[in-house]
């Protein structure tokens, strides 16, 4: 899966700029976030390489992927083959639209999301549930 990580990162533009921490928060930011600098209530756009980017959404995301693949396995019947290609699909889709993600999103839930859509474009003629 890391090498479908690394052609997403090479086939998507890196984010320009990423939200800073909260004021007080020090360089130690979990998120990779550096400290806050200029007037109090503004935070300075620390652009993020995208090797520190795939390391965090790789820590951040991989801790889902017992779940995903479950329900990847429950919506392909039991067929593993599907249910792994579903799950890729669902992590190369939320990769690339990682960067943009607002800090504290529940990242678990916005990958069932993101699984339910592939789902959705790859099987167009199976009927949503209400």
């Amino acid at each position: 899966m890391s090498t479908r990580l690394e052609d997403a990162a090479r086939s998507s533009t890196p984010p320009a700029a990423t939200p800073v921490g909260t004021p007080g928060r020090d360089a130690a930011d979990p998120r990779g976030h550096g400290p806050e600098s200029g007037p109090p209530g503004t935070a300075a756009a620390i652009p993020e390489q995208p090797a520190d980017l795939t390391r965090r959404f790789e820590h951040e995301a991989l801790v889902h992927l017992d779940t995903l693949y479950a329900v990847g396995l429950h919506l392909t019947h039991g067929d593993r083959a599907d249910a792994e290609t579903l799950v890729e699909e669902t992590y190369v889709r939320a990769y690339r639209a990682y960067a943009q993600l607002r800090r504290g999103v529940d990242l678990g839930a916005y990958l069932l999301r993101t699984q339910r859509e592939v789902w959705r474009d790859t099987h167009p003629s199976r009927p949503l549930s209400a």
